[in-house]
């Protein structure tokens, strides 16, 4: 990579930081570990054993097959592209974070898990609405777990984009596999 790559990098992650960095304040504070804690690994395995039953329920044997080799796999490309990369995450975070910083597992495993949830289940709002309302609070979920790693200071931005681009690769693959699996 050259210098001016790198340097563009660098002026997104200082700006990011610093726009984050100013609004700092306890209650936001608490309130970003909140929501760093829904896209977790615990918590990201809690929605999947429900998740997981649900489908079972609603009898969607094929979403859920999709769903647990997709987030299988999801979880496997961020543990890989961690080692591959090996970038450090930023210092002085606001909470105890350990590994490699690039991509953002969290931002990763919440696109996919919310992506595959909102292509899974809103055929089940005939409301046109309502079905909005569903897909839009997928989508808020997955920014606002995604921001509160730039707020906690645990990830760059560019890590956070990062794991959001490779999230939305896997889905869309996975989507379109499924798609092409039901004709």
């Amino acid at each position: 990579m050259d210098f001016f790559y790198l340097n563009q990098l660098n002026v997104i992650n200082i700006y990011f930081k610093n726009i984050f960095e100013s609004i700092q304040n306890p209650f936001l504070t608490k309130s970003m570990i909140f929501l760093t804690d829904i896209g977790g690994p615990s918590s990201i395995a809690l929605y999947c054993l429900v998740l997981v039953m649900f489908m079972w329920l609603h009898k969607k044997y094929s979403h859920l097959s999709q769903f647990i080799l997709t987030m299988g796999t999801t979880a496997i490309v961020a543990v890989g592209t961690k080692e591959l990369v090996r970038l450090p995450r930023p210092t002085g975070g606001l909470i105890p974070e350990i590994g490699y910083g690039f991509a953002s597992a969290h931002a990763m495993m919440a696109v996919v898990f919310f992506t595959l949830i909102a292509y899974s289940y809103k055929s089940h709002f005939r409301n046109k609405i309502t079905r909005g309302v569903f897909i839009f609070m997928c989508i808020c979920i997955v920014l606002v777990v995604s921001m509160s790693r730039i707020y906690l200071g645990v990830h760059y931005a560019t890590d956070v984009i990062g794991g959001l681009f490779i999230g939305l690769i896997i889905s869309s693959f996975s989507i379109l596999m499924y798609e092409k699996h039901q004709r």
